[in-house]
């Protein structure tokens, strides 16, 4: 204990008016030896431990202790000045000790929630990122006939749903080659929603007509108003259906 306080106090005061100094010079040396060589050992020291630290003193010690400056008990030394001191530093160091663990226990634990909590959000980004490639595998595939929902809810024109479910059904029966993925789908009508063509809903061409025209193919920046060409060459009507004269027998209308 004495260790973690390389010091203790010493009243004047207390040294003046104190028996010691009724005792000679020499066993006033002798005591403040005593004191140091106590206060490094938390106070337990014997007379026979002074004898042998502090060679050729048995006359001063005598002196010390026939004056009463401090109390033997069973060879055991005691100097009440001292131990106070060491009593009111063990309480408080005690105390010191406690609020450490108990600061400590928070530290440890606040770190432990840290760590908790960067651990769920590690395995929430992973989540997301195993999502968002299973989104992006399945976007990457061709298009499938189950997905025809998917599309239909997208498609701006809601007219004509058995029509456009059979035409979807025979583009998703064509080889791989020959139709798109569900990535170019899905772009083309979100980008052909913002041309200026499709914000009269009359120049937007149904559902199984954009299907079976190849229209994901048709390029936003060109569809500027009713007429315009896209990019199989057919011009679109007022209904958003190529020209009488390029029209087949069986075209819906």
């Amino acid at each position: 204990m004495a260790k973690e306080l390389p010091y203790f106090k010493f009243y004047p005061a207390e040294w003046i008016k104190g028996r010691v100094t009724l005792c000679s010079h020499e066993a006033q040396g002798l005591f403040i030896n005593i004191c140091a060589f106590y206060w490094l050992n938390d106070g337990n020291i014997c007379s026979t431990d002074v004898k042998k630290r502090f060679n050729n003193c048995s006359k001063e010690l005598q002196e010390l202790i026939n004056e009463n400056v401090f109390k033997i008990k069973d060879d055991q030394i005691i100097i009440p000045f001292l131990e106070e001191q060491l009593t009111a530093f063990g309480i408080i160091t005690k105390k010191r000790r406690l609020a450490g663990i108990t600061s400590g226990k928070v530290r440890m634990k606040r770190a432990k929630k840290n760590i908790c909590s960067t651990h769920v959000e590690l395995i929430e980004r992973r989540e997301e990122k195993r999502r968002e490639d299973k989104t992006s595998s399945v976007e990457d595939e061709k298009i499938k006939i189950e997905q025809f929902d998917s599309f239909w809810e997208l498609y701006p024109r809601k007219a004509q749903k058995g029509q456009a479910f059979v035409t979807w059904q025979k583009l998703c029966k064509k080889a791989k080659k020959d139709k798109p993925t569900w990535k170019e789908v899905k772009r083309a009508i979100i980008k052909q929603k913002k041309s200026i063509q499709w914000e009269n809903k009359n120049y937007i061409p149904h559902g199984s007509t954009w299907v079976n025209q190849a229209r994901w193919m048709d390029d936003p920046k060109l569809m500027t108003g009713p007429g315009i060409k896209a990019k199989n060459t057919v011009g679109y009507t007022r209904e958003g259906l190529p020209p009488k004269k390029h029209r087949k027998p069986d075209m819906e209308l």
